[in-house]
């Protein structure tokens, strides 16, 4: 089962637990990206297309509306944390066509100026975290030289669809490893790979300022060394042992490809920029994944408390 949102984007994910993760810093700037978001869908068609009467955007909106009929106490993980009336899913949707407009509308040209014949198909890994690409395949070597320079020049656009994807296709944890492991460092100078649970399941390993952000989070309050970078999840010993403790946490990285015509990703079941079942955005795991997509409000304690809605 396969599934479409925009104009064909594709990933694959894997993440291994390396010390001194460098972690993008695109996930703070995605509230106010979101709130200048002014499109319903992923995807933006092309002018002479009238979008609003095909199929993908009415199977988004049949999404969006899914999410409205749900229960008071599942809706209130869709909603944003302001009183505005979108849920977070579709606004991250919104947010997630806006920033990669670039990427799914310039590529094809790009590659063009470039000097790369149209017919050149190629698949590429992308790392989220260092937004750099490799080329893993290509129809003709000649260009690859040339085809890894114009993908790393639609870096930050990549990134975002990669995470998107990921976090889609069920790799939470391990999108968020990378991120928590540089927010441990540093908010606390805190090196996750010296963090470990012992045999009664306690928390091993923490230094003296991850202890008492530890103790002071189990009691509604704050320990911030520095006040100028605050951990992003309340519950801090929770989202930390649920992260040391996955022993299926993979590279943060994103498998891509370029049939010709535009981008697709190829993470798992929902694929950006193929063809899918609109029925998979009637899945509580869809509705879920897609609220966090784009860490806006920070989820991590969201999915935390409500993990086995994303499965």
């Amino acid at each position: 089962m396969e599934t479409q949102i925009g104009t064909h984007i594709q990933i694959r994910s894997s993440f291994s637990k390396e010390k001194n993760v460098n972690v993008s810093k695109y996930s703070d700037t995605n509230s106010a990206k979101a709130q200048r978001a002014n499109v319903d869908t992923f995807t933006r068609s092309a002018p002479e297309t009238d979008y609003f009467s095909s199929d993908k955007y009415k199977a988004l909106r049949a999404f969006s509306e899914s999410l409205k009929e749900a229960t008071p106490m599942e809706l209130k993980w869709y909603k944003r944390e302001s009183d505005a009336p979108e849920d977070i899913a579709k606004v991250n949707f919104e947010c997630l066509n806006d920033i990669t407009e670039p990427v799914r509308e310039d590529f094809s040209s790009a590659l063009e100026k470039a000097g790369i014949p149209k017919d050149v198909t190629f698949e590429f890994d992308h790392d989220i975290n260092t937004h750099k690409a490799t080329v893993t395949k290509i129809s003709d070597e000649n260009y690859r030289e040339s085809v890894e320079s114009v993908i790393n020049s639609f870096r930050l656009g990549m990134s975002f669809i990669g995470f998107a994807s990921r976090v889609m296709n069920g790799y939470v944890s391990s999108a968020y490893y990378p991120s928590i492991a540089s927010n441990l460092e540093v908010c606390y100078g805190q090196d996750i790979n010296d963090l470990y649970i012992d045999e009664e399941g306690n928390l091993c390993g923490a230094n003296e300022n991850l202890q008492k952000a530890i103790e002071a989070s189990k009691i509604g309050e704050e320990f911030c060394p520095d006040p100028h970078h605050r951990f992003p999840a309340k519950n801090i010993e929770g989202i930390i042992k649920r992260l040391i403790s996955d022993e299926n946490i993979t590279p943060n990285v994103s498998h891509m490809g370029y049939d010709g015509e535009s981008i697709y990703t190829n993470d798992g079941e929902f694929k950006f920029g193929k063809d899918f079942d609109p029925d998979l955005f009637g899945e509580e795991k869809y509705a879920m994944r897609g609220s966090i997509s784009l860490y806006i409000g920070r989820p991590y304690d969201r999915w935390l408390e409500n993990e086995e809605k994303f499965y």
